[in-house]
């Protein structure tokens, strides 16, 4: 057999390589106390490339009447490069190979109300960013790249009602609505992840049995 010169020609070869060991270790304890439940946390992960990131994290809930719950928690979180925001190459993308782990500290604060046939659910939270990994793209430049933006703050809020039906053809009925908000703006150029968000959304969902053992489902999405 003869080799076709075309395949040879055309013949392409890895030459690099990544590889990634984290080792982690964590201890966290949790308590009933009357009407409060505890929680507490922390970790220390170890990678060769990023060194130590160590994150803590606690909440606490209370239930001042049958059916209701308060809570609030406070957690923090670390994310690093993949090798896609480290090492990819194309046409359109460049990556760094010098980005640093992202950071971020959540607080959240919320309540739960249960009682049938009525559930409510609703939360605020406020996030801290720190060196946050996205790909951006100036006006000038044709390629996105990965880099680590400045510091986001981030808050929002949910809430969410639904009613389950009894004994009829409608299962349940709900109603959510979230709404997030950051102020660091994209004036310089164009970020593919970290500042496209939904700023709104509402979405309505309905169930209901159309004939024995089968189900409808009906969704409407609302979003800004």
């Amino acid at each position: 057999l003869h080799p076709n010169p075309y395949e040879k020609k055309n013949r392409k070869y890895f030459d690099k390589e990544a590889e990634r060991f984290v080792q982690t270790m964590y201890i966290d304890h949790s308590k009933a106390i009357h009407q409060f439940y505890l929680s507490a946390g922390t970790s220390i992960s170890h990678s060769r490339d990023f060194g130590l990131q160590h994150h803590w994290g606690a909440d606490i809930s209370y239930v001042p009447v049958h059916h209701l719950t308060l809570f609030a928690a406070a957690n923090t979180a670390s994310r690093l490069p993949t090798f896609t925001d480290l090492y990819y190459q194309s046409a359109t993308q460049l990556a760094n190979p010098n980005l640093k782990p992202e950071y971020s500290m959540t607080y959240d604060l919320g309540f739960k109300y249960d009682l049938e046939p009525w559930q409510f659910q609703g939360n605020i939270f406020h996030r801290t960013g720190k060196d946050i990994i996205d790909w951006v793209k100036y006006p000038d430049e044709e390629k996105w790249q990965s880099m680590n933006l400045t510091h986001l703050n981030t808050a929002g809020l949910s809430l969410f009602a639904q009613y389950l039906f009894q004994d009829s053809f409608l299962k349940d009925v709900s109603l959510a609505y979230s709404f997030i908000n950051t102020d660091k703006q994209a004036e310089e150029y164009d970020s593919k992840y970290a500042l496209d968000y939904l700023r709104h959304q509402i979405v309505l969902k309905l169930h209901h049995r159309l004939f024995k053992n089968f189900k409808v489902a009906w969704n409407l999405n609302w979003s800004d």
